[in-house]
């Protein structure tokens, strides 16, 4: 839904916008702690109440069922296959779990507040307990409650390439370019720079491009348009919350900011605003920013970015768009997660209304130095050859300068390499400080093992000398 000429709803926010920054909330609104302790307020004798109830929880997904099933067994009329035949009714739209906290509000229910201080878990409680499961938007890159940065610079397409993210995300396409997307998400899109009938157009012509019309998008994509305001945080998860947004995307990053970006007590209030907003909703926080002055198509993703570098430690994930070798209609994707294996470059073309996956490989303009010049495969072969030669177990410091050196990869595409075989597993390492080594070692799995046999052995007949 496109909210064209939008205004702000008069709204009342418990907590001001500056002492939630001073004082952020310990439990997450929304969350399933939130939730069953809201529920313990609600009786579900009123059949009125059972019905909006159940189609609040079946807005957060399927794994709720047991739950209002299991508070539904405190009334006396309950009757199990009433429940699940309900449930099967609702079509998870309409009623949101934000009228089930108004209800039991009403009935004396407080929200988790300041006032409820920090808390410290006892590690030996949490341990054996089962991780909450992850809930991947787009497989392999980031999860619900995670923050995600798509940077670029100027005149990048970085809008269209986060417009075109989020009506994939909300038409519950099966993938975002070759992306994999796992379920339909409901997103918010609060875009300040160009003014509404600009993007009411540009929205028109990528959807119509991508074969994205109304009846796939049902309810999941509304659009604030923001240009000319400022300070609109609260009010964005007032709304994000009676929506139920799995995503929240902001439009740039710049217009959102009251001071320098290149001064980190600038930036940081607005980042810490995003820590609450991922954890007060659970949605995916994505802020498109523009990139630094002159040619930083080579640099690591964590130093790109204009301004402070307080931004490079923030997000959980960063997108970011390169400059190809070819022409302005290719980009070439690169990426930094926090929570998943590193993504090997890859490229994109603009076909003038959206981005669709290249076979071109990933070479930067004017240096013309390709990222991957070898399959990965072959790289992988020629680290395992340079340790063979250097005795298969071998500090990891002369590993990534021999990888440098003989397969003639940047600092940072060593890295990623080497990365990339731990993952796999291909290589391990033994940290440094433990009684047998001095610094951190790698070689195979075998290897390493075969080197702490040799090394026990060695104390051994030591021991009995």
């Amino acid at each position: 839904m496109l909210l064209e000429g939008f205004e702000l709803p008069s709204v009342i926010i418990e907590d001001s916008f500056m002492d939630g920054l001073i004082n952020p909330p310990v439990v997450k609104y929304g969350s399933k702690e939130d939730i069953l302790g809201a529920l313990e307020y609600l009786k579900p004798d009123e059949y009125s109440l059972w019905l909006e109830t159940g189609m609040a929880l079946k807005t957060k997904g399927e794994e709720y069922l047991p739950i209002w099933d299991e508070w539904s067994k405190q009334s006396t009329k309950y009757k199990s296959n009433e429940v699940q035949k309900k449930w099967d009714s609702f079509k998870g739209e309409g009623i949101t779990i934000a009228t089930l906290f108004q209800r039991a509000k009403e009935a004396g229910y407080k929200s988790p507040s300041k006032k409820e201080g920090i808390a410290a878990i006892n590690a030996a409680e949490w341990i054996p307990l089962e991780p909450e499961p992850l809930d991947p938007v787009v497989d392999g890159l980031f999860d619900t409650g995670d923050k995600i940065a798509i940077i670029g610079k100027s005149k990048r397409r970085k809008s269209f390439f986060s417009l075109q993210l989020a009506l994939s995300l909300a038409a519950g396409l099966s993938h975002f370019i070759d992306l994999r997307i796992p379920k339909p998400r409901r997103v918010l899109v609060v875009q300040y720079e160009i003014k509404a009938k600009n993007y009411h157009r540009r929205l028109r012509n990528m959807s119509d491009g991508l074969g994205i019309g109304p009846e796939y998008l049902e309810d999941r994509l509304h659009v604030i348009n923001a240009r000319g305001m400022s300070g609109i945080e609260d009010q964005v998860e007032k709304i994000a919350l009676d929506l139920s947004c799995d995503v929240i995307l902001f439009d740039p990053l710049y217009k959102m900011l009251d001071g320098d970006e290149n001064a980190a007590h600038d930036m940081k209030p607005l980042l810490r605003r995003f820590d609450q907003l991922a954890e007060h909703t659970n949605a995916a926080i994505i802020y498109v920013h523009h990139d630094k002055k002159g040619d930083v198509s080579d640099y690591d993703p964590t130093d790109r970015g204009a301004g402070t570098g307080v931004l490079g430690r923030d997000y959980d994930c960063c997108i970011a768009l390169s400059s190809h070798n070819k022409g302005d209609h290719l980009t070439i994707i690169d990426s930094v997660l926090r929570n998943y294996p590193s993504v090997d470059p890859f490229v994109i073309e603009w076909d003038g209304f959206s981005h669709i996956r290249s076979t071109e490989a990933p070479v930067l303009p004017s240096k013309t130095k390709q990222r991957n010049p070898q399959p990965v495969d072959k790289q992988m072969e020629q680290v395992l050859e340079i340790l063979q030669e250097e005795g298969e177990v071998m500090p990891l410091s002369q590993l990534r300068q021999d990888v440098k050196k003989n397969i003639g990869l940047t600092e940072r595409d060593q890295k990623a390499l080497i990365d990339r075989m731990l993952n796999k597993k291909v290589l391990k390492t033994i940290g440094q400080g433990t009684k047998e080594f001095s610094c951190k070692m790698i070689g195979t799995p075998e290897a390493i093992k075969a080197a702490l046999e040799q090394i026990e052995n060695n104390n051994e007949e030591e021991e009995q000398e």
